[in-house]
């Protein structure tokens, strides 16, 4: 067919890196065409692709339509295994370099584009934080278990050491009914003795007000500014138009 260019893997493939389609016909697995997207993406679309294929959603195909809830095609352990196993092939320092920083459990491009603020390295324009999670899950306790009908809560993004959820609020949680949930969630969190900072959706997209949300948490986590470059906000601002570049 007219646009097909033929190319030779030299290297011997771990198991189940191919699907057979039909006779003779294979696609790649998502390990390897995740491999292979490390030939041609830039090194922060990587990145984010990374989430979406550990995660619980997919990008519409056509555009302006709503992303939807799949189950995770793959996960960064995965991805990392098998990217050290196709060491000598092209774009595996890039694949592994990004994989670094991409989390399991992201359950929307928002979230995504919110932790990858968190967890990117300063010069990238994130915070730099490493021990951060997605989808965590949280059992209630104790007297916290009066304050809520619920028994376990999933934090958006969590951070363990300094026992901190971070959550962004789309526009479900401006619903007064979620609000008087998100309400009870925290009283429960708080008394367990956790803490929560939220993103709204609204402050995301505003660069003063999404600046003084990471400065919140730098606070939170215990980040010195002295160990942050002269040009940070110029780098956070950069990222952040990145992250939102579909919807900005």
């Amino acid at each position: 067919m007219p646009g097909i260019k033929c190319h030779v893997c030299r290297h011997e493939l771990p198991a189940h890196a191919l699907v057979r389609l039909d006779t003779g016909i294979f696609a790649v697995d998502p390990r390897f065409c995740a491999l292979l997207a490390g030939q041609d993406l830039d090194y922060l679309e990587l990145v984010e692709y990374y989430y979406e294929l550990c995660g619980g959603y997919e990008l519409p195909i056509e555009e302006g339509e709503s992303y939807r809830e799949v189950a995770p095609l793959t996960s960064c352990c995965e991805l990392e295994t098998f990217f050290r196993s196709m060491r000598g092939m092209h774009g595996v320092p890039q694949a592994l370099r990004a994989v670094r920083y991409a989390r399991d459990g992201s359950r929307s491009p928002m979230e995504t584009a919110s932790t990858m603020t968190l967890v990117l390295p300063r010069r990238d324009g994130g915070l730099g934080i490493h021990r951060v999670t997605m989808n965590h899950s949280i059992a209630i306790t104790g007297t916290a278990r009066r304050m809520t009908g619920r028994r376990e809560f999933f934090a958006d993004a969590y951070i363990a050491p300094a026992r901190l959820l971070i959550e962004y609020m789309g526009m479900r949680h401006e619903e007064e009914e979620r609000q008087a949930d998100d309400s009870e969630r925290d009283n429960a969190l708080d008394t367990m003795g956790y803490h929560v900072v939220r993103i709204w959706r609204w402050a995301f997209f505003d660069t003063m007000r999404y600046r003084r949300i990471l400065a919140k948490i730098r606070a939170e986590v215990g980040l010195r500014a002295t160990r942050f470059p002269a040009d940070f906000d110029d780098r956070q601002e950069a990222l952040r138009r990145f992250v939102l570049r579909h919807w900005l």
